[in-house]
Parts: structure tokens; sequence; C-alpha cells
């Protein structure tokens, strides 16, 4: 699997080429968490090229959708191939995360956040519902 990243002006885009089987997918599953570590909460998933998706790969993908909802962030998945498309509605989770708008605009930009400056650090911090 080959993950490229593209900063664009709605978030951060991964493109992932190949499969997200159960070894993969703890590969795209630490690139995810790098990128929400690095303060991308609005993250789209261009499946375009993804030619296999697994039980593992649904669990990352769903992880990482409800994480970056309770921040006020999204994740979303364009572009999907057919086999990956086939998958997400057979498990009935097409609907959280696919969306049919172009990649560039598949996030949108507003997420509530302030920043902190203190003692050298940088620290955005987000309301969560109780």
């Amino acid at each position: 699997m080959e993950l490229t990243r593209t900063l664009t002006t709605s978030g951060l885009l991964l493109g992932v080429d190949g499969r997200i089987d159960g070894y993969w997918s703890d590969h795209l599953d630490v690139a995810l968490d790098e990128a929400v570590r690095e303060g991308h909460h609005r993250i789209t998933l261009d499946c375009e090229k993804v030619n296999f998706i697994s039980s593992a790969g649904i669990g990352v993908l769903m992880k990482h959708h409800k994480e970056l909802s309770h921040i006020g962030g999204a994740f979303v998945l364009v572009n999907a191939s057919q086999p990956v498309r086939t998958v997400l509605q057979i498990s009935r989770f097409s609907e959280l995360l696919l969306s049919g708008v172009p990649a560039e605009a598949a996030v949108p930009v507003v997420v509530a956040s302030r920043t902190v400056d203190a003692d050298g650090l940088h620290l955005e911090l987000f309301e969560l519902d109780a």
C-alpha cells in the first residue's frame, strides 16, 4: 500500500493505492493518527486505487470517523473504487463514510476550536459533547 499526502484548502487529502487488509490497515491507522496529531482534523481519503478492503480496514476507517466527529472534525472517503464501495454498502457504512463530492471539496472547513500558546507549546482545544 502506498499513501500520498496533499494539503488542500479544505483539509488533508490522503491518497491510498493498494490493499487495506489486516496487515496494511495498521499502517493506515498509524498514518491517520499522525495526521491528527499534526493538527489535521479534516481528512479526506481518496480510495480510487484501493482494490481490496477487509473488516480490519473498515474498523480503522470507522475509528477515525468517530474520533474526528467527536472533536468537530470530519473524515470522509472519495472516489471509492467498486470493491470498496461494494464492501461498504454490504456492511452498511457507505452512508457514513462515502462522499459524492469531488475530493477538493469533500470536507467541511468550519471547526470550532481555540488555540493556547504556553511554555513553547501550541495547543488547539476542542469542546467535546458531554
